[in-house]
């Protein structure tokens, strides 16, 4: 998955306390996208430029499966203090 092709797919919202990333609009492919979502919340966690201190949330509908290695990059952020959440909603 590229950049462009995240961005142009992905519904982010925000308030005054959380980030939302609606991946529902990517189906079958949101957990590609969930895996794409999680790198680049990494990359910027490494090289300092994460730009939101607010709870991040991942909107999705239950065609996302989240893999073994997957929940263990979730533990290893979130024990680095990036506050993610999810959120199951099926149409």
């Amino acid at each position: 998955m590229t950049q462009d092709e995240f961005n142009k797919t992905a519904i982010r919202t925000e308030d005054s306390v959380s980030e939302i990333w609606d991946l529902r609009p990517f189906e079958g492919q949101q957990s590609k996208a969930f895996e794409y979502l999680l790198q680049n919340i990494d990359t910027q966690l490494r090289d300092g430029t994460l730009a939101t201190k607010k709870r991040i949330i991942v909107l999705h509908d239950s065609r996302l499966v989240m893999s073994l290695p997957t929940l263990t990059w979730i533990k290893q952020l979130q024990a680095l203090g990036v506050p993610l959440d999810f959120k199951i909603e099926d149409s």
